[in-house]
């Protein structure tokens, strides 16, 4: 992704609670009770939308409205209204839902310049939680939250591309094959969001297309000699395609190949580096 494009707390340190005899609400202060029911109902509102866009849209359409939404929270759309959405708060006088705006809006200006520290107001959320907020164009939620959020889904991409990627070199150091990469890279997709799933680095017939290149694995003899730049041009046309809405898929035909694979996700962290 474009290169303009958490905190972990060990568990010995964590306090044992009795949760028979303390409820949930009680070990929480009523500001983070409050924050919890705030963003939960926002959440579900959130959640219900993308439902009925699933519901309603075809493939197409649905695969239009993502990229309409991404230019107003993430591309050309952003950077034109910059200073708009730096400005921009909630319509309510909620004072929760203000100071999370303008969290986000610290978040990402902090992130946009490289700082490692800036904490984003959605810490904590899982990805499909965090697409539901970035994509909801409806759901009260400044351009800048948007974003915030969908740094958020993109650093966990991140994070799983460099452990994918590593467990890829491994099994292709020890089998000459990769059919287990391959595998893991088929049900991370299956488990996206469909508002991710229909985006163009995705074919309409990916799952077919992964299945087909599992199978092609899986006949090679392990150990066995195999082309290697058509090892490499496997590998890069997966990964390009799940680390780079900018970059079309590689067309079979046009087998040309950088000297690097290069796949960054998260707008702020350097790219991960795959040597050929």
């Amino acid at each position: 992704m474009s290169a303009d494009e958490v905190e972990k707390t060990p568990s010995a340190a964590l306090p044992v609670v009795d949760t028979e005899r303390a409820p949930t609400a009680s070990l929480m202060s009523q500001s983070e009770v409050a924050s919890v029911s705030v963003l939960g109902r926002q959440l579900s509102d959130s959640a219900e939308r993308a439902n009925q866009r699933e519901l309603t849209m075809c493939r197409d359409e649905l695969a239009a409205y993502a990229a309409r939404q991404k230019s107003r929270f993430l591309f050309d759309g952003y950077q034109a209204g910059k200073a708009r959405h730096d400005l921009e708060t909630p319509q309510t006088d909620d004072p929760e839902l203000l100071n999370r705006a303008q969290q986000a809006t610290e978040y990402v200006n902090r992130s946009r310049a490289g700082d490692l520290n800036a904490k984003s107001p959605f810490a904590g959320l899982s990805r499909d939680q965090l697409i539901l907020i970035a994509y909801d164009d409806q759901g009260g939620y400044t351009i800048n939250e948007r974003q915030a959020a969908w740094r958020g889904s993109a650093q966990m991409e991140y994070k799983w591309t460099q452990g994918a990627i590593a467990r890829a070199q491994l099994e292709s150091s020890i089998t000459g094959r990769v059919p287990v990469f391959l595998r893991e890279v088929l049900e991370y997709y299956k488990a996206l969001p469909m508002i991710e799933k229909v985006q163009d680095r995705y074919p309409w017939n990916y799952e077919a297309e992964m299945e087909a290149k599992i199978a092609e694995e899986l006949a090679l003899p392990a150990g066995g000699e195999r082309e290697p730049q058509m090892h490499i041009l496997n590998l890069y046309d997966i990964l390009a395609a799940m680390t780079d809405p900018h970059k079309k898929r590689l067309e079979r035909e046009n087998p040309a190949l950088p000297e690097t694979v290069e796949v960054s996700p998260d707008l702020s962290s350097p790219p991960l580096t795959m040597n050929n």
